[in-house]
C-alpha cells in the first residue's frame, strides 16, 4: 500500500477551501511564545512531527510543545487524524491519498488519514504556508491559504444498495481464517485504490454497523454452499455477502470480486439487490482433487525461518496457508523439511490436526525433528517408525565417495542437526497394504565438497531405509520386499555435473526417481524465490515463480527397485497455487500410485 501510495501522491490536485463558515480572516497559532500541537500517533510519524515542529522554531524562534492528548483551544495545531471528545475533523472524511491544510474553527488543521499523507500535508504547510504567514511575534495563518490536496481516482462514485461506499465496512469472523483475512484485505485494497475510500475491517466481536457491511466468509453469511470450494457473493440492500470456505474457493471469490463485481467501465458505479456472482473454485485446482490411484504421497519443504536476506518471512501466515493447501489436496502421507522449531511454535503441526498424526521420532538429543512425517488418520495406520540424523555419519564409512577429501573435512563441511530422514512404515487402512515412507533433507551448500557429503549423505539413506523395511518384513513374516518412497529437499539437480543424485541408482539396494516411472510426468523446477511480506497490508504478495524444467528441480521422490513391482507411478507433480509460491521457496511435490497385486499385506 506504501509503494501505491508514492505513486499516486504525484497526481495530487491542489484545491483552495474554506472549511468551515467560521473560517474569516486569520487565526494564530503562535502568540507569546507558545505553540500548542496536539496529534494522532496513528497518522503522523515521529519524524514527521519533529520535521514541523523544527520547522516551526526555525522560522519563530518557538518551540512548539506537541502531545497525544492536550487541551484544545483556540490555536492549537492538530497534526494527522485527531479525534478528540465530540470534536470530528474533517480529515476522518477525506480518501486515502487525500490531506488538507488549513483553519477549521478555533483549530488549525495538518493531516490525512494516513502516515504518508500526513508527511505530505506538513510538506506543504513548511514549502507553501509557513513562509508566508510570520507576524511579527506571532504566527498567524489565513483562511485564503486553507488547502484540499486530492488524487485522481479511478472512479468518483460507487454506492451499493444506495449508500456509499464511504460508509461501508468489511467484517470477518472474531478469529477469521487465513483466507478470510486475505479476501477482506485484498477487497479493502481494491476499493481503496479505485475509490479512495478506506473501508475498516472489523471483527463480528466489534461494534459493527448494521447496514453498510461487507460480510466475509460461510460463518458471517449463513449461506449454504452448493460445493465444498464453491463461492457466492450476493447483495441485499445495503450488505453485502462474500460467501467462500476453502482456499479454493476464496482464490475465486477474490477474482471475481475484482475482475467482475469492482472492475466498472465508467467512473460511477452503482451496485444493487439484483447483482450476484457465483462459481466453483475446483476448477483452478493445481492438481487432481481426488488421488489418482490408491494412495498420495507429498514432500514440502515449508521454510520455517523468520527472515531471509530479502526481508521478513512470518512462519504463522506461511504456516496458515500451507495448512490450506495440505488440507486442500489431502495426501495420505506427508513429508516436510525445515520444520523449525518456529514451525512448532506456531502451531503448524496442530493446523492439521484435524487430518494428521505427526510421526512421534527421537532425534535424540531433542523429541521434535526438522523432518518432520504426518499421516493421514483415515487412511492410514502407522506400524513403525524412526529417524537417521546425518549428523552422526563419520563420512569415513563410504571411500569410494570421498573423492580427494577427507572424513573430517566432509563431516565439519556438513555438520548439520537439521539434516537427516524421518521414516514410518504403513498399514493402508482400506487394503492392507504395506509402504515405508521416508522425508529427508540433505545438505544444501554448493561445491565439490558438498556434493561429495550429499553423496554419502544418500547412500547413507538408502541403505538405511532399506535395511528398516527387510527387518521389518523378517520381523512380521513377509516374503514380499516392502515399496518405499523416499522424497524430500535433496538440494541436487539431476543435471548438475557428478549429481549426488547418481548414488541413489547405482546397484546394491538402488532406488529410481519416480519421475521417471510416472504415467504423467513433472515438467517444471520445483523451487523459486522468496514472497515478500507486506507489514502494512499483513498478508504476503509478489508470488515467485520457477522457470527452468524438471531436470533443475533439487526436490525429488525416489521408489525402491527391490519394491517397485509392488506398485505403479501414476503421476508426479508439484503445487502450483497462489499459497505455494507465497509460503515457502519449494513447491511440494507429490506422486500419485496404485498398488499391484505383487505388493505385501498385513492384515490387523
Amino acid at each position: 500500500m506504501k509503494r501505491f501510495l508514492a505513486l499516486l501522491l504525484a497526481l495530487l490536485l491542489v484545491i483552495p477551501v474554506f472549511a468551515s463558515c467560521k473560517n474569516v480572516g486569520r487565526l494564530t497559532i503562535i502568540e507569546d511564545g507558545t505553540c500548542n500541537i496536539v496529534y494522532d500517533s496513528d497518522t503522523v510519524s515521529n519524524v514527521a512531527l519533529s520535521t514541523l515542529c523544527d520547522a516551526i522554531e526555525e522560522e519563530t524562534g518557538v518551540a512548539p510543545d506537541p502531545s497525544r492528548s492536550g487541551d484544545v483551544s483556540k490555536g492549537t495545531i492538530l497534526v494527522g487524524n485527531v479525534s478528540i471528545d465530540d470534536y470530528r475533523s474533517p480529515i476522518a472524511s477525506l480518501r486515502y491519498q487525500d490531506y488538507f491544510v488549513g483553519i477549521d474553527g478555533d483549530c488549525y488543521l495538518i493531516g490525512g488519514i494516513t502516515e504518508e499523507t500526513t508527511e505530505e500535508a506538513i510538506k506543504y504547510f513548511i514549502e507553501n504556508v509557513l513562509p508566508e504567514i510570520k507576524d511579527g511575534a506571532k504566527l498567524t495563518v489565513r483562511a485564503k491559504d486553507n488547502a484540499l490536496v486530492e488524487a485522481e481516482y479511478r472512479m468518483e462514485g460507487l454506492t451499493i444498495g444506495g449508500a456509499a461506499m464511504s460508509d461501508f465496512s468489511i467484517i470477518t469472523p472474531k478469529s477469521p481464517t487465513v483466507n478470510e483475512f486475505r479476501t477482506a484485505v485484498l477487497l479493502r485494497q481494491q476499493i481503496t485504490n479505485m475509490t479512495g475510500y478506506l473501508p475498516a475491517i472489523l471483527t463480528d466481536e466489534e461494534d459493527c454497523p448494521t447496514e453498510g457491511k461487507i460480510l466475509i466468509g460461510t460463518t458471517l453469511c449463513g449461506d449454504t454452499l452448493p460445493s465444498e470450494h464453491a463461492y457466492a457473493i450476493t447483495v441485499s440492500g445495503k450488505t453485502v455477502k462474500v460467501a467462500a470456505a476453502t482456499m479454493l474457493g476464496h482464490e475465486a471469490a477474490q477474482k471475481a470480486l475484482q475482475n467482475q463485481m469492482f472492475n466498472p467501465r465508467n467512473e460511477t458505479l452503482q451496485i444493487n439487490d439484483s447483482f450476484s456472482l457465483s462459481g466453483d473454485g475446483a476448477e483452478n485446482a493445481s492438481a487432481p482433487l481426488e488421488t489418482d490411484g490408491d494412495l498420495r504421497v507429498m514432500f514440502s519443504n515449508i521454510h520455517g525461518y523468520p527472515t531471509t536476506d530479502d526481508g521478513p518471512t512470518p512462519v504463522k501466515e506461511a504456516s496458515q496457508q500451507l495448512a490450506e493447501l495440505y488440507l486442500t489436496y489431502l495426501p495420505d502421507v506427508l513429508g516436510t523439511q525445515e520444520f523449525s522449531p518456529n514451525s512448532y511454535n506456531a502451531k503448524l503441526d496442530q493446523m492439521i490436526a484435524s487430518e494428521y498424526t505427526a510421526v512421534a521420532v527421537s532425534t535424540g538429543g531433542n523429541y521434535k525433528t526438522y523432518t518432520a512425517l504426518f499421516y493421514r488418520k483415515s487412511t492410514m495406520e502407522l506400524l513403525k517408525s524412526g529417524y537417521f540424523g546425518f549428523d552422526t555419519l563419520t563420512y569415513g564409512e563410504y571411500p569410494e565417495l570421498m573423492g580427494s577429501f577427507s572424513k573430517e573435512t566432509l563431516k565439519s563441511a556438513s555438520k548439520d542437526q537439521s539434516k537427516g530422514v524421518t521414516w514410518g512404515i504403513f498399514r493402508v487402512k482400506a487394503t492392507g497394504k504395506l509402504v515405508l515412507v521416508g522425508s529427508t533433507h540433505l545438505w544444501w551448500k554448493g561445491g565439490d565438497v558438498n556434493e561429495a557429503a550429499r553423496r554419502i549423505q544418500i547412500k547413507a539413506l538408502r541403505e538405511h531405509l532399506s535395511e528398516q523395511a527387510a527387518a521389518f518384513a523378517t520381523e512380521n513374516g513377509i516374503n514380499a520386499a516392502i515399496p518405499i518412497l523416499v522424497g524430500g529437499d535433496y538440494n541436487t539437480s539431476l543435471n548438475r555435473n557428478g549429481t549426488a543424485l547418481s548414488v541413489m541408482e547405482t546397484a546394491g539396494n538402488s532406488y529410481s526417481n519416480a519421475n521417471t516411472l510416472a504415467k504423467v510426468k513433472l515438467t517444471t523446477t520445483t523451487h523459486h524465490g522468496y514472497a515478500t511480506f507486506d507489514e502494512v497490508l499483513g498478508i504476503y504478495t509478489d508470488p515467485k515463480y520457477g522457470t527452468t524444467n524438471a531436470a533443475s528441480a533439487i526436490d525429488h521422490i525416489y521408489v525402491s527397485n527391490a519394491g517397485a513391482a509392488a506398485l505403479t507411478v501414476n503421476r508426479v507433480g508439484i503445487l502450483s497455487d497462489l499459497y505455494a509460491h507465497l509460503s515457502s521457496d519449494h513447491n511440494p511435490i507429490y506422486t500419485d500410485i496404485s498398488f499391484t497385486a505383487a505388493s505385501p499385506t498385513l492384515t490387523p
